[in-house]
């Protein structure tokens, strides 16, 4: 599917609270999109089982920062079906994500993935939550992220045909 310069792609990545994993993913990737891929494609995120209005937890946050990425305004929200209904792309940190928003919207199943999937090592593994752990934790976790997303831009520019530069 290509999608003209103008219309907005939306992605949307899941966790369970909405308030490590999926907003560091979400901010590192609205930052890793340059160019046109920036101006064409949204991002956000929620969670499985989120409380609304959470702020991201703060190794999230210095972990982020470290990198470049501010994530402080960052508040929790649940998913629900109107985000899946139009998102075009739903990345999900692990296989029960990816099966409650399947159960949520069957109809969408096919622009579900796990995040893990778009691993250039192609290891396919899941996001590990890192929820109460250390910042050394967070750290890791965002590195992990990071490399996947590295696959998830490839197959923006491929489903998209923007470009990054």
């Amino acid at each position: 599917m290509k999608i003209s310069r103008f219309v907005q792609y939306k992605t949307v990545i899941i966790c369970t609270g909405n308030i490590c994993r999926s907003p560091m993913a979400e901010g590192l990737l609205g930052h890793m999109l340059t160019g046109a891929l920036k101006e064409m494609i949204s991002v956000q995120s929620a969670g499985t089982h989120a409380y609304d209005g959470l702020d991201a937890e703060p190794f999230a946050v210095r972990t982020l920062l470290d990198r470049d990425v501010d994530i402080r305004s960052h508040r929790s929200k649940r998913v629900d079906d109107t985000m899946l209904t139009d998102a075009d792309l739903i990345l999900a940190m692990e296989d029960a994500h990816l099966v409650h928003a399947q159960r949520m919207l069957p109809a969408a199943a096919d622009r579900m993935h796990l995040l893990g999937e778009f691993d250039t090592q192609q290891s396919g593994e899941e996001v590990p939550d890192p929820y109460g752990g250390t910042l050394e934790t967070y750290q890791q976790c965002a590195q992990m992220i990071s490399a996947y997303l590295e696959g998830v831009i490839d197959h923006l520019q491929k489903t998209i045909g923007g470009n990054q530069g």
